[in-house]
Order: C-alpha cells, then structure tokens, then sequence
C-alpha cells in the first residue's frame, strides 16, 4: 500500500538530522566552539557534540524546506526524554501531530478516518515508516553524521559539505534512520558532496542548520532548520476522545 506521507516525512527527518537514540542523557557542554584555526576533524567534531546538546534537552524547531517554488514549514516542540512531541505545518497540506510516550495522534487532510484525529501506536510502526522518521529520534542519525570536511568561518558558524553514504553507514542497519538516508541517497545526483552550513550559541548548541541537496532532476532542495527553547517545558494534552479513532490495519500499512 503507497505511504501515505512520503516525501514530507523524509524531508523533515533530513532537517532532523543528528538526534541520537530514542531517550538520550541531558549532557554537560565540555567542548568549546572550535577557532577560526581549527582542523576539518576538529571542526566536525565541535558541530555533532554541539547538535548532541541541542537534543539532550527539550527544544523547539522551527523548520522550512524548498524544492521547485514548493515549500515545506513546520513548528515542533520535543522532549526526547519524556517523549512528548508536538508539531504543526503544511506536509504539503495542513497537518498537526502530538506524541505522548507510545501514542502518536495525528490530523491532517492526507489521512482521512471517520473522525479529526487518528490514534497511532507507536511501536506498530516498522522501521521504514515515514511517520515514524518524521518525529521518531532513532531516525535521525541523518546528514551530519556524515560529514566530510568543515571549517569555522568564525563568530560560531561554520560550513561543510557531508556525505549521504557515509551518513547511512553509521545508522544501524535496518534501523529508520537508514531507510531515511537510502531513500534521500535515490534521489540525490551528488550524495558525496552536500554543503551544509551551521551556527553555534557561545554555549556550545547548535541553533542552525542549513543545506542544499542536488536531485537527479536538476532542482535542488534548500532546507533550514531553527533550533531554541532548549530547557522549556513541553506541555501536550491528547485531543478529546469524541473526536479520535484507532487507525486501522490498512493505514499502519500506509504510515
């Protein structure tokens, strides 16, 4: 059965980028932005610690992806730790999710039940489901974790390019976050050489990510990822119980 979120769910996972495992520890910064001076390795390294903090906490993401005049936007609040996550944006069309430990709800006009919301067990998703890589941390090993080279350009930002097959082997085998990478790596026309940028706060996290990603087809997909509200309490109610149903077979099939 076709999924029913494809290319949306894949294309926010790509911004999701570098989250670690589905409960990861709050960590202590221990690792300064690297100088101007510092070594591609170095340089590397300061960016996938500093992404390590942005997600030991609970955080906000604001994100924007482009590709051919279309664009995609959603809002997140997530608390990897506690499990709760809450988004809203267009996928293309409306769509709004909420994640209380094992139960995701979900709303939006790809997915029509009888009622607004439907109620998704988490652990019935398999690994390939596209949406479970659209919030599921265990999903996104993702881009950075390939990076090739990079270089501070100073005052906390640096630039580099990554590489999709080297990002694809450091995700465990069968696991989401390489059905993620294998898919992206079909269309993409340069998988060795994706230029990204990032932007650091004095405290270690990282706040922004940019890339771009050339297709087989000849367009490029631009996409932006805004990172804050690291520490802020993320409060989600489930939507009332009138207005929910139990998805069905057939869509756990579609998901």
């Amino acid at each position: 059965m076709r999924r029913l979120l494809p290319a949306a769910a894949t294309a926010f996972a790509v911004l999701l980028a570098g989250c670690g495992g589905d409960t990861p520890a709050a960590s202590t910064p221990s690792t300064p932005p690297a100088s101007p001076s510092a070594s591609p390795e170095s340089a590397a390294t300061t960016i996938q610690r500093a992404l390590e903090r942005s997600f030991a906490t609970t955080f906000t993401l604001r994100t924007s992806i482009r590709s051919k005049g279309a664009r995609i936007n959603m809002d997140a609040q997530i608390d990897p730790v506690g499990r709760v996550f809450w988004a809203t944006g267009n996928l293309p069309g409306p769509t709004e999710m909420r994640q209380l430990g094992e139960t995701m709800y979900l709303k939006s006009d790809l997915v029509k039940g009888g009622r607004t919301w439907l109620s998704i067990d988490i652990r019935r998703l398999g690994p390939d489901s596209s949406l479970r890589r659209t919030f599921d941390p265990e999903a996104q090993a993702g881009l950075l974790g390939g990076i090739v080279s990079a270089e501070s350009l100073g005052g906390g930002r640096y630039k580099g390019t990554a590489d999709l097959t080297k990002a694809a082997g450091t995700a465990g085998p069968g696991s989401s976050a390489a059905n993620n990478l294998e898919d992206i790596l079909r269309v993409a026309a340069d998988p060795g050489r994706v230029p990204f940028e990032v932007r650091l706060e004095p405290g270690g996290r990282l706040t922004l990510f940019t890339y771009t990603l050339a297709t087989k087809d000849g367009g490029d997909m631009v996409g932006e990822l805004v990172i804050g509200g690291f520490g802020v309490a993320v409060n989600v109610d489930p939507p009332p119980e009138e207005d929910t149903e139990e998805a069905s077979p057939a869509m756990y099939d579609a998901l």
